[in-house]
């Protein structure tokens, strides 16, 4: 009998030593927008902790998982790489160690890691107010950064020619609002923006006759931003 209040007593000794986390309603910000979590974040020790898949996914960056290890390495396409361990807050960035806040934590097989693991990847900074997590990519600007033309290939009505599919990518100044873009004659192309926008509302609108336009608008919080690309028909 002894032996079994020892042993209750050991395991509830543990249970009361291992660190909890808990699901908790915490918001979590990507440049001023707000991420849509599959996973909700846990808070542990004080922590607020993201469901690394979630996160990276807003971010268009992919995570490789390695099982066996125990690990996942997170690289950002011109960035940083980045490989986090289980149970661990020690991260490997660029081949260096680095200390995290709080270690990466596994549960109901999701893989959570702290505010400062996502900076780790895309730099800038994280804060957390105990109710919001916000994080700031580093360099990032409120704006167009790109837009895609795109028109596929076709037979000229008149003289059954072929016409070649074209499909280019114009990088766009996040402050400068209007562009004119050569085009062909009576091939007007279609218009697309090449970033996710999580929390942002966008629409494009485009004009085929007299003068052939695009504009994209983009608004967040208020805050709406006007791109016009006019297209000079040769």
């Amino acid at each position: 009998m002894r032996k079994q209040f020892l042993l209750i007593g050991v395991l509830f000794a543990m249970i009361l030593s291992a660190p909890a986390a808990f699901a908790r309603d915490i918001r979590v910000t990507v440049n001023g927008a707000e991420v849509p979590l599959g996973n909700a974040a846990v808070l542990r020790d004080g922590q607020a902790l993201l469901p690394m898949d979630d996160i990276f996914y807003a971010l268009d960056i992919r995570v490789q998982y390695h099982s066996k290890e125990g690990t996942a390495t997170v690289a950002k396409d011109g960035g940083n790489t980045v490989c986090f361990k289980e149970d661990s807050s020690s991260v490997t960035v660029n081949g260096a160690t680095k200390s995290l806040s709080a270690p990466a934590v596994k549960q109901d097989g999701v893989l959570y890691i702290p505010a400062d693991g996502v900076t780790a990847v895309i730099g800038g900074t994280a804060q957390w107010d105990g109710e919001t997590v916000e994080i700031e990519e580093e360099g990032y600007q409120f704006g167009l950064d790109a837009v895609h033309l795109y028109r596929p290939e076709e037979r000229d009505s008149t003289s059954g020619v072929i016409l070649e599919e074209y499909s280019i990518d114009i990088p766009i100044d996040p402050d400068v609002f209007e562009y004119t873009q050569v085009v062909t004659k009576d091939r007007i192309p279609v218009v697309s923006v090449l970033e996710k926008y999580y929390g942002i509302d966008y629409k494009i609108t485009q004009a085929y006759k007299r003068r052939p336009t695009a504009t994209i608008t983009l608004s967040r919080d208020g805050t709406e931003y006007v791109y016009k690309i006019n297209f000079l028909e040769q």
